[in-house]
């Protein structure tokens, strides 16, 4: 999913209980700021925004 600010969604969902599979990160080679969670069903979700 893109955010305005990956930053302050991943703080947010981390204080909502949202289980974090890494903290906010640069990907270089992507060109995007990311960060990975799972959802209830253990699916992978990742938020960006473009660099």
């Amino acid at each position: 999913f893109k955010v305005e600010d990956v930053d302050k969604t991943y703080d947010y969902l981390h204080k909502q209980g949202i289980k974090c599979v890494n903290e906010p990160h640069d990907r270089q080679e992507w060109r995007a700021r990311i960060a990975h969670f799972r959802d209830p069903d253990n699916n992978l979700i990742e938020i960006y925004k473009m660099i």
